[in-house]
């Protein structure tokens, strides 16, 4: 049985690519370290419709915690998506 490559190793815009507009907003304010609750409120969705979209956006990524997420994000760049208030 083949290893899955580690999360991370592919550029920013094919991760990107993988992931829905809805996990986009929802990954964008996980890498800000806001809360499934908060995340949820800002975006007008129930809490469990957050952590849903959490464990797919770590599953895409490969990654076991929020904490691997936001750095593997920060990483490629996917933390800059468009209509983010990063500079």
């Amino acid at each position: 049985m083949e290893a899955a490559p580690p999360a991370g190793t592919g550029n920013g815009e094919t991760l990107l690519r993988e992931l829905t507009p809805r996990q986009r907003e929802v990954l964008r304010l996980l890498c800000e370290g806001k809360p499934n609750k908060i995340i949820a409120h800002a975006l007008h969705m129930q809490e469990g419709t957050v952590k849903v979209h959490v464990r797919q956006i770590m599953k895409k990524l490969k990654a076991t915690n929020r904490t691997q997420v936001a750095f593997l994000a920060n990483r490629v760049g996917l933390d800059k998506t468009p209509g983010s208030n990063s500079a």
